[in-house]
């Protein structure tokens, strides 16, 4: 089934390597791509739409498979999701990027995006 919503395996350290090489143009355009591409054929095919809910329902699954340890804080209308990937700077700003796209972009909602050199917090207001 993973293959078949595009979903392929490959080692954190090969994945850190090719994402250090890339330029900040490149990583927008990755994350840009990826974000109208691959993440709404992933959601159509795994959930069988394409909404802030199954986009997350995807996320969470990828953390935990991913064993990357996240937390998720809900305070009203606010949520807030804590991803520690342990990746490098190049990861966070194209994990930022890839969110901001998705969220403002593609469903319209309000945002923003800290990093770290190893943690991604994004924050999304209704």
């Amino acid at each position: 089934m993973a293959a078949h919503a595009k979903l392929y395996y490959l080692p954190k350290s090969f994945l850190i390597r090719l994402i250090n090489k890339l330029t900040e143009q490149e990583l927008n355009e990755l994350a840009r791509d990826t974000a109208k591409n691959d993440l709404v054929d992933i959601s159509l095919f795994l959930c069988g739409g394409f909404t802030i809910a199954s986009v997350s329902n995807i996320v969470e699954t990828w953390l935990r498979i991913a064993q990357m340890p996240y937390r998720c804080e809900i305070n009203g209308d606010d949520c807030k999701i804590i991803i520690e990937h342990n990746m490098g700077l190049k990861y966070s700003y194209l994990i930022k990027e890839i969110s901001r796209y998705l969220l403002e972009v593609a469903f319209g909602a309000k945002s923003s995006c800290d990093v770290t050199e190893n943690t991604v917090v994004i924050k999304l207001e209704q």
